[in-house]
């Protein structure tokens, strides 16, 4: 299982979610759910993370201020 914390999901229906943790399980599921807390086995990554309509995930650069 990977867990990635994120400032910026993108739903597969073009909506967004703010910040919010990212599960891959094993068997490739993905899961969203908003932040509530700190866990050592959470990596933070500054890109934003777009859901595809087939369940996965794409890493896209962080957006430029």
């Amino acid at each position: 299982m990977k867990r990635y914390l994120t400032r910026r999901v993108i739903m597969p229906d073009g909506s967004e979610r703010g910040l919010s943790t990212v599960t891959v399980a094993d068997d490739g599921t993905v899961t969203v759910a908003p932040f509530t807390r700190e866990t050592a086995a959470t990596s933070y990554t500054d890109a934003t993370i777009r859901l595809t309509p087939s369940g996965q995930i794409e890493f896209l650069p962080p957006a430029k201020p």
